[in-house]
């Protein structure tokens, strides 16, 4: 029964690293009463087909491997965490906390409805958040208990899959337009988003991909697991460029230079182990000839053949990106220099405060200031700071301004003045009893656009490609979530929105909610609170530590806990074939450091997902079974 448990957790959770990435289904999804406060008072709701179905996965997946633990923990008294270990104790002490902070942050919520499930554009409620946790534990489970080498192949199967759709994309159509089955406008043209709901969910996915692609190809040894995993690493790479994401390029770069590093330092160290009397881990043990000299050469041919094929396949692909008219290479240098981000036109009126006073809206730009203004017989008119009338012209249902308001257009659309002032949104005002209303594209009027007074003004605002407006407005926030936060899902209500003129400036469009504060760390801060973030960066740095620190041990031929032991030679183990790949599978460590390291950076501006987070989640909990260290 306890070998059925066993199998029954690992295979659930491969099938669902198997099939969350790319599930895709249709789900007509509607607003809560709380979100309809901000984005809208109308019930036909909003069509889904990226987080729905994979918020439903994650929950049923997590119950079934929630109550396989239950049994295997109290029937057959396994114990998940190691006592002993100083590691094992920091993170169940940090994982107690995430639990205890998220369901407070629950129960204390405001917007309990919101908080539960969390809004139509993320599904990442309280539910969800508490199914990590489940997630984590099962993946040291599998470590521990289990045969997890099948990782290989799920890890191989995901990247093909992704090099299909990325085909299927680029050359055809969205995957979105497939499942829907007609055209669908996006908000990311040009970028590849897949089946992750936005271009940075996909990059977030293809740089944990890339990073357990380029372990497989450092340590496979075989011909043709070496093209394979060579083909998939570079194809990898070249998706990574597609979403055009600018935070992912540079990360992917990252981790294709470590890997040349190490292969590399490796092939250096093979050399030189070639010409030496003793190799690397002479003294280990008798049971491994590691003085044998054609092995190490050959090990150092092998490492040689990697870095050549990662060149060569590189280079086909950019002569292959060449034959096609540059695609992925444009895609790749938007990326570098932020090309697809622009929030206004070259020249434009930039704006610095808006005031309005009943019939007229001043708005002050670096040098001038312009009014727009309506009279009692309802006709507009436009003054400059000096209150001189501003002659404009008419081109079609466009006004045109002379200079130095030459960078404004102006049109009066469903009883609302729009202002073209060169950013990519039109500023708009509703006009009703000769009184302007700041509007939305929709006509809804907004009650308030002023800026937050308790924080700086925006002079980074657009770092980051705007990020820097959303964290500066986002700290007085986790003033009141030092301890529990908002509740899962509720960040967006109590965001300051409406700031037309800090949106402005760093988004370009004022029709735009700020349901995500773009940063991992600032999410879980604001809706579980500051001590909640503060125990999942202290898992994900106690995991980079235990692999340094494993790594430093393995290299220097030191043993770790968990050596060969009895058990393992009744089960038929080879002590000669064991002992060679524990102490020789550096790689592994330095991977995972590499995988942990990626992640955490990328989540420096990225939100957490449904799409991608869980994975993230399980190979974590992997990462931390495999080592058996005690931090000293």
């Amino acid at each position: 029964m306890g070998k059925l448990i066993d199998r029954l957790i690992r295979d659930i959770v491969y099938l669902y690293l198997i099939i969350l990435p790319w599930l895709v289904m249709p789900h007509k999804s509607y607003y809560t009463e709380d979100e309809k406060l901000l984005f809208s008072s109308n019930t036909e709701g909003v069509y889904d087909i990226f987080l729905y179905w994979k918020m439903v996965l994650t929950i049923a997946v997590s119950i079934i491997l929630l109550i396989l633990l239950v049994v295997s923990v109290i029937k057959y008294n396994y114990k998940i965490f190691d006592f002993n270990r100083l590691s094992d104790k920091i993170i169940l002490i940090c994982l107690v906390i995430y639990t205890v902070c998220t369901v407070m942050s629950y129960v204390c919520a405001q917007y309990r409805q919101l908080a539960l499930t969390g809004g139509v554009n993320s599904f990442e409620g309280t539910i969800v958040l508490l199914s990590y946790v489940v997630l984590f534990l099962a993946g040291r489970y599998i470590v521990q208990k289990c045969d997890y080498h099948y990782i290989e192949y799920i890890a191989m199967f995901n990247a093909i899959l992704l090099l299909v759709f990325s085909l299927i994309e680029v050359n055809y159509k969205s995957i979105a337009e497939l499942v829907l089955r007609r055209a669908v406008e996006t908000d990311y043209p040009g970028m590849l988003c897949l089946t992750f709901y936005n271009p940075s969910y996909c990059a977030g996915f293809i740089i944990i991909l890339l990073s357990v692609c380029l372990y497989y190809y450092s340590v496979s040894k075989r011909f043709i697991k070496n093209a394979v995993w060579g083909c998939l690493s570079v194809t990898t790479l070249m998706c990574g460029f597609l979403t055009r994401s600018s935070a992912a390029f540079y990360i992917l770069i990252f981790e294709m230079t470590v890997f040349v590093v190490v292969m590399a330092v490796t092939f250096i160290r093979n050399i030189k182990n070639v010409h030496s009397k003793n190799a690397i881990y002479n003294n280990i043990t008798d049971d491994i000839d590691m003085n044998d000299k054609k092995n190490i050469s050959n090990r150092g041919n092998i490492v040689l053949i990697k870095v050549i094929s990662m060149v060569v396949g590189i280079t086909a692909i950019l002569l292959i990106d060449l034959c096609a008219g540059g695609h992925i290479f444009n895609s790749a240098k938007s990326a570098s220099v932020n090309a697809t981000t622009a929030i206004h036109k070259n020249d434009y009126y930039k704006v610095n405060n808006i005031e309005l006073n009943g019939s007229e809206v001043c708005i002050t730009g670096d040098n001038t200031k312009l009014v727009c203004g309506i009279d009692s017989d309802n006709t507009i008119y436009f003054t400059d700071e000096a209150g001189r009338i501003i002659s404009v012209s008419s081109q079609g249902d466009k006004l045109i301004f002379p200079e130095p308001y030459g960078t404004v257009q102006a049109r009066i659309w469903n009883n609302m003045l729009c202002l073209d002032l060169g950013y990519k949104g039109e500023l708009r005002f509703l006009m009703y009893n000769n009184t302007f209303y700041p509007a939305l594209s929709d006509g809804s009027v907004v009650k308030d656009i002023s800026a937050r007074t308790d924080v700086a003004t925006g002079r980074y605002d657009n770092l980051f490609t705007g990020r820097g407006y959303i964290w500066r407005n986002t700290l007085p926030v986790i003033r009141n979530t030092l301890v529990f936060g908002h509740g899962a899902g509720t960040f967006e209500m109590y965001f300051k929105q409406f700031d037309f003129v800090g949106l402005l400036n760093s988004q370009g469009n004022v029709d735009l909610i700020v349901d995500k504060p773009h940063s991992l760390y600032l999410q879980i801060a604001c809706n579980q609170g500051l001590l909640c973030s503060i125990s999942v960066v202290t898992i994900f740095i106690t995991l980079i530590v235990i692999n340094i620190l494993a790594a430093i041990r393995r290299a220097k031929g030191q043993a770790l806990s968990g050596k060969y032991s009895e058990e393992m030679a009744d089960k038929g183990v080879n002590k000669s074939e064991y002992n060679r790949n524990y102490y020789n599978n550096i790689y592994m460590n330095i991977f995972a450091v590499l995988l942990i390291t990626a992640f955490m950076v990328f989540e420096l501006i990225t939100d957490s997902n449904i799409t991608v987070n869980p994975i993230m989640v399980v190979i974590a909990g992997m990462i931390g079974a495999d080592i058996k260290y005690e931090i000293r």
